[in-house]
């Protein structure tokens, strides 16, 4: 079964270099406060968020 995030991710057409669903929601997540300029402070800032993504997928954009 293929998770909802990374199936929208394929969906418009950008491929990632990972199937961990959770991995995506995380690139999802700082993409958001990136291009928004706020913080999540439920998942730690862009610190904890990619800090949570890499857990989640050590090997994620390499």
């Amino acid at each position: 079964v293929m998770s909802f995030a990374f199936q929208a991710w394929q969906d418009a057409g950008l491929l990632l270099s990972t199937t961990s669903n959770e991995a995506c929601k995380m690139y999802d997540a700082a993409l958001t406060q990136y291009v928004t300029w706020k913080n999540d402070n439920s998942l730690g800032g862009l610190e904890g968020t990619f800090s949570k993504l890499q857990a989640a997928d050590p090997n994620f954009c390499k």
